[in-house]
């Protein structure tokens, strides 16, 4: 199955409408409904007039309407009379309405009223209305009175559009972690042995052999920076921290026969950001004292020692115990290249590293998929979440959740779409149908269809007449 830039429209029963209290004094709505079916709309409504009281010679028409901001339709109005006035209608009786009734004063009375016509777009989004002509002549507008019985919501299934994903020339990823290593005091060789090393040593193993044992891949570059906190000398900092990362490049590179051309180092010698996020994110005494400190023009060493006068030193001892060990850390990055696959290939990739896909591979298995299936729509999923920024992987996902009518999700996906592409205003265009501003609809259709979209021509044609 080739997924066309554009989805099917599927017409189906329905019944989507927002009620509103309708009841004007003596009149009132117990209930109404909208049904469409293919290309008829049918409008339902339950009308009581068990209250209404009027004399023999007189009569009431109701007259429904269905509506919108551009358009609107007369529906076969209701007459209800007195008992000389039924007495000549049924002498002379009118053609086109829906029914003619003859109100017993006293008694419950309720009018079921059905009108079935062919459908237009414009009613998908749409009020239904009654005029109340209480002289039944509709010339005195001052014994006319109206009300909206309810705001009709036809569930409008728009053309959508997606986007061919470019293939990567080169499939560029990376696996990336930190470690907390522990070093003798004022040393920068690397014991495995030493108290928690094994464990922290272990992530980054993890991270290398992920890659390296994969025949998919192939590693192209490490890279280390290590970083150390702020108490101590800036000097000896500087070293630690630079030592400590050549130490762990020579480790890597010795124990996985990695040439050390390719792993590079770098390091922080005391990590006052670090410190300056902490401190931010929690309640210290002293906390805009030391923030402002950490901003300052001053030196390391000068930043340290004005710190360690706060609150008699108490405020520094905490940093000591509960923020600075954090800032002892290595991160590292393993870059890596991953060969293409076929669509079988890929089918078998996606079950156990989808990370390793290309957008285009991923496209290519929804090309085997139906539309709308549940693993189809997972697909595009599985798509933005590996590719959180890119301009096509979100407008497809938009094209997902228009589809279900999920539309906070996607208004969030369009936008960080292209806005300048054709499909993204096509989808802004069917988003704007499903929220009922139909005004915009039409205009972003509109400029799909003269930038050459499909699915922008046939939401003109059949959804927004």
């Amino acid at each position: 199955m080739k997924i066309e830039l554009f989805s099917t429209i599927i017409f189906v029963i329905l019944s989507a409408f927002t009620q509103i209290n309708a009841q004007v004094s003596d009149i009132k709505i117990l209930k109404a409904d909208v049904q469409k079916a293919d290309s008829v709309i049918t409008i339902m409504a339950e009308i009581d007039i068990s209250n209404l009281e009027i004399t023999k010679d007189r009569s009431i028409r109701i007259n429904p309407q269905l509506a919108d901001n551009h358009n609107s339709i007369n529906l076969p109005p209701i007459l209800i009379d007195g008992r000389n006035k039924h007495i000549l209608f049924k002498r002379n009786p009118e053609k086109d309405i829906f029914g003619e009734y003859l109100r017993k004063n006293g008694t419950t009375q309720i009018i079921s009223y059905s009108h079935t016509m062919k459908y237009k777009t414009w009613m998908g989004i749409s009020q239904f209305k009654i005029d109340i002509d209480r002289c039944g002549c509709g010339n005195n507008k001052q014994q006319l009175s109206e009300m909206v019985v309810m705001n009709i919501r036809v569930d409008a299934h728009p053309y959508v559009a997606y986007i061919k994903p470019l293939a990567e020339d080169v499939k560029n990823r990376k696996e990336q972690g930190f470690a907390f290593l522990d070093f003798p005091v004022n040393q920068t060789y690397i014991d495995p042995e030493f108290r928690n090393n094994i464990k922290e040593l272990s992530k980054i193993y993890e991270s290398i052999e992920k890659v390296k044992n994969d025949s998919d891949v192939q590693i192209t570059t490490i890279h280390i920076h290590g970083y150390a906190s702020p108490e101590g000398g800036f000097e000896l900092n500087k070293r630690l921290a630079q030592n400590r990362s050549i130490s762990l490049k020579k480790y890597l590179a010795k124990k996985y026969n990695i040439d050390p051309q390719i792993i590079s180092v770098n390091s922080t010698p005391e990590d006052w950001d670090g410190v300056r996020q902490y401190v931010e994110q929690n309640d210290l005494i002293g906390k805009k004292e030391i923030l402002a400190i950490i901003n300052s023009q001053m030196s390391p060493a000068k930043k340290d020692l004005e710190i360690k006068k706060i609150n008699n030193g108490s405020t520094y001892q905490y940093l000591l115990i509960n923020c600075y060990p954090a800032l002892r850390r290595s991160e590292y990055v393993i870059n890596y290249v991953v060969r293409g696959f076929n669509t079988e290939e890929a089918k078998e990739i996606l079950k156990t590293k989808p990370q390793q896909l290309s957008l285009n591979e991923i496209y290519q298995i929804a090309q085997t998929m139906k539309e709308g299936d549940d693993d189809f729509d997972e697909l595009f999923d599985i798509a933005v979440m590996l590719f959180p920024d890119d301009p096509t992987a979100n407008l497809n996902a938009s094209s997902i959740y228009i589809r279900k009518k999920d539309l906070k999700k996607a208004e969030k996906y369009l936008l960080k779409s292209d806005q300048n592409k054709a499909e993204t205003k096509n989808n802004l265009g069917a988003l704007a149908l499903l929220q009922g501003n139909m005004d915009d609809a039409r205009r972003y259709f509109y400029e799909a269809s003269e930038m050459g979209l499909n699915a922008g021509s046939l939401n003109l044609e059949y959804n927004v007449k």
